[in-house]
């Protein structure tokens, strides 16, 4: 038995002057959730989430594969070029 997962991440930074704007990013990372755990490694679900791709739970992917494919990383990726912006605007 599958079922589809999406799991998200969102990193919120609070401006610290008053004319900032609230940037907002998402990162996802799809899977299913499997019924039987395979795999040893990582915490939590990560036994139980498939990544379809590399036929492997999170509990079998290496670490390094892992921070790659991971909902966190892939929004904080995304995130880079908004933080660059605004430390771009602080030198100024």
């Amino acid at each position: 038995m599958y079922r589809t997962a999406i799991v998200t991440a969102m990193f919120l930074i609070l401006p610290v002057v008053a004319h900032a704007d609230v940037i907002t990013i998402e990162g996802t990372c799809r899977g299913r959730i499997i019924t039987e755990r395979q795999g040893s490694g990582g915490f939590g679900y990560d036994p139980l989430f498939l990544i379809p791709e590399f036929h492997q739970t999170f509990g079998e992917l290496s670490p390094a594969v892992k921070r790659c494919l991971s909902h966190r990383a892939r929004a904080f990726a995304r995130f880079i070029p908004s933080l660059l912006e605004i430390a771009t605007e602080f030198e100024h």
